[in-house]
């Protein structure tokens, strides 16, 4: 899109073919996501986990980590946060000039808060310079806009970024959104168009994108979280972007496999918490009325032994965990042979040479039974 400011495009001719393999696989993956069945308290904890990691990323990334180490530094990511969560409430809201400028003005909001208490310890300290530098940088925030002509390329950036050349073919809803998202994202730290708050600014930016293409808040974090755990390449990456004053190839290749492979680590933890409840139904049906003495000591071995990954052996169950050392005190071997020797006749373990293991598949066997 030609404007009379700037050719807006993402020439990706020449994008290496892993860049297209990492597309494929977000759509694949989010597919996934969507609709993968779990317990309500483990998506709750994931999406607990990936909004705070994203709040501090993002905070950390705008406000520097010395900030972020000081006191308030987790009043300031939960507020950043809070900025998250207002996208949540409207997550199909159209992405236009007003809606950024709303951002931003929140996101100064914020910095303002920072910059002042930045000016307070500076002058508790009698450091008049530093005390004047930090209330010179509160007093810029009155002014949101870079320039004049800073809404004027907003607006001509949001009807490039609503048009036709984002909209989605069928089946490539999710890696038609990625590609929005980091158009967004680059174009935004390139543009400029604010004083202050572009990095967060930028990211809520893309989090909008994303939310709105239908993905979860857990997913939608995941850009950010990876910017964080690659602060280096990502800081690199996005100088890079704003030196060509362009999209460039090198930042959407690694944003796009930054982002598959954080979907594809949601889809395992998701997994992990799906086997976890499963042998947890193994566990309460195979012990229903069951509540004698050895009845509690071999469910106790039951669960902890489903806890492991690989074979255990015999004479190194009992420090498997301080409960199970506790239910086998002053009980002989004889007596742990012979409860691992039950539990196996009742087909929920196996014995071999490496040593005792759950058997998985009596999960699929109690959904048969179901």
């Amino acid at each position: 899109m030609l404007t009379p400011w700037r050719s807006y495009r993402m020439d990706l001719q020449r994008a290496p073919q892993r860049f297209w393999t990492d597309l494929g696989r977000i759509e694949a993956y989010a597919e996934t996501l969507c609709g993968f069945p779990v317990a309500p308290g483990a998506l709750d904890r994931l999406s607990a986990e990936t909004r705070a990691a994203a709040a501090r990323a993002t905070a950390a990334a705008e406000f520097g980590a010395e900030v972020m180490a000081a006191p308030g530094g987790g009043d300031l990511a939960e507020a950043v946060g809070a900025l998250f969560d207002a996208v949540d409430r409207r997550p199909d809201a159209p992405i236009t000039a007003q809606t950024i400028s709303h951002d931003n003005e929140a996101v100064g909001d914020i910095a303002q808060a920072v910059a002042l208490t930045q000016s307070a310890m500076a002058a508790d300290r009698a450091e008049a310079g530093r005390a004047d530098a930090a209330a010179a940088r509160a007093a810029s925030l009155a002014d949101q806009f870079a320039a004049p002509r800073s809404w004027g390329k907003l607006s001509q950036f949001c009807d490039w970024l609503n048009g036709h050349e984002f909209l989605p073919a069928r089946d490539e809803t999710f890696q038609t959104a990625m590609l929005r998202a980091i158009a967004a994202h680059q174009f935004l730290l390139i543009l400029r168009p604010f004083t202050h708050g572009i990095e967060i600014t930028a990211r809520l930016a893309a989090y909008r994108v994303l939310r709105a293409a239908g993905l979860p808040p857990r997913t939608a974090h995941l850009p950010s979280i990876h910017y964080s755990d690659t602060a280096g390449q990502y800081a690199e990456l996005a100088d890079e972007t704003v030196e060509a004053g362009g999209a460039t190839i090198a930042f959407a290749v690694y944003a796009a496999g930054g982002m598959a492979a954080g979907l594809r680590g949601q889809i395992g933890a998701l997994r992990e918490a799906q086997a976890t409840s499963a042998w947890r139904d193994v566990v309460l049906q195979a012990f229903e009325g069951r509540d004698r003495a050895g009845d509690r000591r071999r469910r106790v071995l039951l669960e902890d032994l489903g806890r492991e990954d690989a074979p255990v052996r015999i004479g190194a169950l009992r420090g498997l965990s301080p409960r199970l050392a506790d239910a086998y005190a002053g009980k002989s071997q004889k007596t742990l042979s012979r409860d691992v020797k039950w539990l196996e006749t009742q087909g929920l373990i196996e014995r071999s040479l490496r040593g005792v293991q759950p058997r998985r598949d009596a999960v699929h066997a109690l959904a048969q039974a179901a």
